[in-house]
């Protein structure tokens, strides 16, 4: 008569071995893994009507490879500046007249409502037509500490991924994830309750940041 066949001591150890290291890896991946998703997904969810955004969701995010900008003092201001950390962007003229300042403002608020996630956020202001005069600079120096001042490189360089396909301007509050990817577009005027809402949301189910 055939008995069946005996189990080996050694591979059954192996094999409990094998799914405890499993399990122990799933363990600690979960909540990477479930982070990843909600961040990856947070965009689909806010593309059903009337649900979760109140800006313009940028489908597909468009990554900024080439950013070649320059601070007040000539000195270049590449994509490195934007990896890492939210960016909240403002693009207009570089007078800065009423509106500009009311975007400004409104930033500003935005951030400092972020309470301890506040060191997670940065903002920029992407002067156009060139280096703002130096009253301006004052007054955003005064007004709007932290704020970074650039402007675009020559001929525009780096401003087309904030142009609309149908030919829209650029001016506006944009929102950049900590991988340099233009996500999200308010249009000049936007209130601010809505940016806060959508940078908490970013904030709070992304993994990145």
């Amino acid at each position: 008569m055939t008995g069946r066949p005996e189990t080996s001591p050694r591979r059954g150890v192996q094999g409990s071995g094998r799914m405890q290291l499993l399990a122990l890896a799933a363990v600690f991946l979960a909540p990477v893994v479930i982070a990843a998703v909600l961040y990856a997904s947070a965009g689909q969810q806010w593309l059903k009507a009337g649900e979760g955004h109140h800006g313009q969701l940028i489908q597909p995010p468009r990554g900024l490879d080439s950013f070649p900008l320059r601070g007040p003092d000539g000195d270049p201001l590449g994509t490195e500046y934007l990896l890492g950390k939210w960016t909240l962007v403002y693009i207009g003229p570089s007078d800065c007249p009423e509106d500009c300042r009311g975007a400004l403002a409104t930033m500003r608020q935005v951030h400092k409502a972020q309470g301890r996630n506040i060191g997670r956020v940065q903002r920029l202001y992407v002067a156009e037509g060139g280096l703002p005069p130096e009253p301006t600079r004052e007054l955003l120096a005064r007004e709007h500490p932290h704020l970074t001042v650039a402007v675009p490189g020559p001929e525009g360089a780096g401003m087309a991924p904030f142009q609309a396909e149908g030919g829209e301007e650029a001016e506006g509050i944009y929102i950049l994830d900590p991988n340099a990817n233009l996500i999200m577009r308010y249009a000049p005027g936007a209130e601010g309750d809505g940016i806060l809402d959508d940078l908490e949301h970013l904030l709070k189910h992304s993994a990145i940041g």
